[in-house]
């Protein structure tokens, strides 16, 4: 944000809406009772650094002070506070504004979009406050002839207290809006499943070469969670295991498997955790023709459908922390909801998760064509896929290219992008032709057009009668995490061979590492774009093994050694007289954003810059013609996504300079981690 830009985005409104300063205006009592205590908009007139909070706690010292830990956007804190603390810091000379949450701003728009309620209501969600009683809420609702009133208190886990329910048609959202406790109010949707040699396309870019799974780095000791829509067959050979099949740490696949709505068998849930780990109990592991991509990995599942079942334990974010107490740091997700905006209770509670729980990373699915991207994959933390097409085109040329993905064009053909203009997708995986296990005992196999996969779409480069899903794609990026996570821990780095010296990755370094090994395709949209990301994903390029070129360094900072507001770490690389071009990534995990942000979501605010050794800077996501390009002020700097990337095709040889500015650090108690990698013909 710039500094000149002091509008206050609440929602869908802005304020002061009648042009006035706040300033301008005195805050008086206005009725206040003895303790009372209100809800506001406390805005400054710039990010804080640790010494302006500092300052700001001790000029409200003898008052109840500021949380400032639930950040909205543009400099803003919502805060519970009282009068004296309220005209106290009015007074300071970094406040800009202080204005009162009204109940409007907790609606989510995304009610107003959704089919109008029938004789049996609105199913809708809203969140609380941190310090609200569940109970009493719940009752509140019953009270407005709410019914199906389902209490989902998260805070014991670190998440967020809700409560679903059904809303009468002839009661308006607003009477719930106006109920103190509540904070937000979002309807309740459903969702959507984002339903050929790819194993050597994934490593090489070839059909005839896959050196990593030949170095057995298939997803070894490493676990993957898995949420789906249905339970899994793990009595499929894909999954059992012999003598004894029960899941658990025994297991040769299955370390956990939830069921708690006992749902029938599907075909997807099957289908995706085979392309992602599935192995045939009947062949040597790891040597079966069909297998899944990080074959030695095992999983823990979870299914979907049981959101909302009765009890307590069943939702997105407990599924998360069940999965990582089996052991898994890498989530996939093969499925969407059609929300907008896009950014709400389950992008929070991935965030929230992702922020918390530094080793994880969460993949999702972008959806599929004629549709917007909604959560998990909306979440800023998320991984976010889109499915290519890998082969001959009509033509019987080799082509890579777009294939499948969320993507809903506006009347001049461009891919309407998410509501607060983050880049999603993010990125491409092979999304086509797979053949993976069925829902059938035994061993049945079945193909993607017999799986929930469509034909692509008619202005790429894929043949017509080729089936093409996200859903198959996402699987591909989660296994490619597991494997380059099994490179790191197992210690393959820096030598490419392994060894003790084992690295334990951040979800942020994974992200980091996957992102940096793509590569723009056929498809001509140019790079980056709104369909492929940051393009197609190629192992290889940052997971190099022994007599190999050295071609990666990292950094990985969790957040206790991370970046306060206004900080910068400065880092320097030394190339060769360079064949390969330098790529520069930058991501870190961002705090999750209050969910009456959803169209400006961003907490914290990192920039890159790259500084050749003649001088020339690069900086992130400033790109034309597919690479970066030179110079640029703070103006051209990227304020929205926690991905930057700078890309040299022709680096010079020399010490190149690489800075991680921390512009704005609006939440970090301890600093703000991020990853950084850097990969290049290096010294």
């Amino acid at each position: 944000m710039r500094e000149s830009d002091l509008s206050i985005p609440v929602n869908l409104h802005n304020f002061p809406a009648d042009g006035k300063d706040p300033r301008a205006e005195p805050i008086g009592d206005d009725g206040w009772q003895p303790g009372e205590q209100r809800r506001f908009g406390i805005q400054f007139t710039k990010s804080l650094t640790e010494e302006e909070r500092r300052d700001i706690a001790a000029f409200l010292r003898d008052t109840a002070g500021l949380s400032l830990d639930a950040y909205i956007s543009k400099w803003i804190y919502l805060e519970l506070v009282d009068l004296e603390t309220l005209q106290r810091v009015s007074r300071h000379p970094l406040f800009n504004a202080a204005i009162p949450f009204a109940a409007e701003y907790k609606i989510s728009p995304g009610i107003a979009q959704t089919t109008p309620p029938g004789d049996r209501g609105r199913r809708l969600r809203a969140a609380l406050f941190p310090e609200a009683d569940a109970e009493a809420v719940a009752k509140d609702l019953a009270n407005l002839g709410a019914w199906e009133i389902d209490v989902l208190d998260l805070r014991r886990r670190g998440g967020v207290a809700r409560i679903e329910f059904t809303l009468p048609s002839q009661t308006p959202v607003e009477a719930v809006a106006a109920i103190p406790a509540v904070s937000w109010i979002e309807p309740v949707t459903e969702a959507v499943p984002d339903s050929a040699d790819h194993l050597g396309y994934l490593e090489t870019g070839t059909t005839t070469s896959a050196p990593l799974s030949a170095a057995g780095i298939t997803g070894h000791d490493q676990i993957i969670g898995v949420i789906d829509g249905g339970p899994l067959n793990f009595t499929h050979c894909w999954f059992k295991d012999e003598p004894d099949n029960t899941p658990g740490t025994g297991h040769r696949k299955m370390r956990n498997n939830r069921n708690a709505s006992n749902r029938g068998l599907s075909t997807h849930p099957n289908f995706v955790c085979g392309v992602l780990a599935g192995d045939d109990i009947g062949q040597p592991p790891g040597t079966a023709f069909d297998r899944g991509i990080a074959c030695h990995a095992r999983i823990s599942y979870s299914n979907r459908r049981d959101f909302g079942f009765p009890g307590p334990g069943h939702t997105f974010f407990d599924y998360l922390l069940d999965a990582e107490a089996d052991g898994a740091c890498i989530h996939t997700n093969s499925w969407h909801f059609p929300d907008d905006p896009a950014y709400t209770l389950i992008a929070y509670d991935a965030d929230t998760f992702t922020w918390d729980h530094e080793d994880c990373l969460v993949v999702a699915s972008s959806g599929n064509r004629n549709e917007k991207v909604g959560p998990p994959g909306a979440a800023k933390n998320a991984l976010c896929v889109s499915a290519a097409y890998i082969g001959p085109n009509a033509a019987g040329d080799h082509v890579t290219c777009f294939a499948d993905g969320a993507c809903k064009k506006n009347a001049a053909g461009a891919c309407i992008p998410l509501s607060d203009n983050r880049r999603r997708p993010e990125i491409l995986a092979p999304g086509c032709m797979h053949v993976s296990a069925g829902e059938g005992s035994i061993c049945k196999t079945r193909a993607a057009q017999n799986a929930g996969a469509k034909k692509p779409p008619s202005d790429g480069c894929a043949p017509h009668d080729v089936y093409c899903a996200t859903s198959y794609a996402t699987p591909v990026v989660a296994a490619a995490a597991a494997i380059a996570r099994q490179y790191l821990t197992a210690g393959y780095y820096p030598s490419g061979s392994p060894s003790a010296a084992g690295h334990n990755p951040t979800g942020a370094l994974l992200k980091a590492l996957l992102l940096n090994a793509t590569a723009a395709t056929n498809s001509g949209f140019g790079y980056p774009n709104d369909r492929e990301g940051w393009g197609l994903l190629q192992l290889d390029r940052v997971l190099p093994l022994a007599n190999g070129a050295q071609r990666l360094w990292f950094r990985d900072i969790r957040h206790a050694g991370g970046l306060a507001g206004g900080g910068r770490n400065e880092e320097t690389v030394t190339l060769q007289p360079a064949s390969e071009p330098l790529k520069v990534t930058l991501v870190w995990s961002d705090p999750p954003a209050e969910t009456f942000s959803s169209l400006d979501p961003v907490v914290n605010n990192l920039d890159l810059e790259v500084i050749a050794p003649d001088g020339t800077t690069f900086l992130g996501n400033r790109f034309s013609g597919g690479e970066s390009l030179a110079g640029g002020t703070a103006l051209d700097t990227d304020p929205r996504n926690n991905v930057e990337m700078v890309l040299v095709s022709t680096p010079a040889a020399g010490d190149w300079t690489i800075v991680v500015r921390a512009t704005e650090v609006n939440f970090a108690p301890t600093g703000q981690g991020y990853a950084l990698v850097v990969t290049a013909d290096l010294v």
